[in-house]
């Protein structure tokens, strides 16, 4: 089974040494902009089952801990055909979709907004990648 893993840590100051310490536990370091605050994550795929998983999450999260990091969440996310996307482990648990949308003006951002604050949804952006 295919999964992607996120952890996310608070209070992130020195952007650069965050990039040095996900490279060395080999994981890809993600910002994501979200207007009002960034989310400050590590980024990685991984191959196994439900419990190798598991153990690679704790690998990540204690080894940023190590390195002095605050982890305040840990995700995995599955393809939707995993069993586990049926059973209900309560509200915290969520679908995940990434749509890249080409925004031509600041009106056209706002109104985006606004429709996505209508299904529970927000608009985001990557700062380490570049606006498309």
């Amino acid at each position: 089974m295919d999964y992607e893993i996120h952890v996310t840590v608070k209070g992130v100051e020195d952007i650069p040494a965050f990039r040095l310490a996900c490279e060395g536990i080999g994981v890809k370091p993600i910002i994501i902009d979200l207007v009002t605050y960034q989310d400050v994550m590590t980024s990685s795929h991984f191959v196994g089952d439900d419990d190798s998983v598991v153990k690679e999450v704790e690998r990540i999260s204690s080894s940023l801990e190590e390195k002095g990091y605050n982890v305040i969440r840990k995700k995995v996310e599955v393809p939707p055909y995993h069993c586990k996307v049926r059973e209900e482990f309560g509200e915290d648990n969520y679908l995940e979709a990434h749509l890249p949308i080409e925004v031509l003006s600041p009106l056209y951002l706002e109104r985006l907004k606004e429709v996505a604050s209508t299904v529970r949804a927000h608009v985001s952006k990557n700062a380490f990648k570049p606006n498309i």
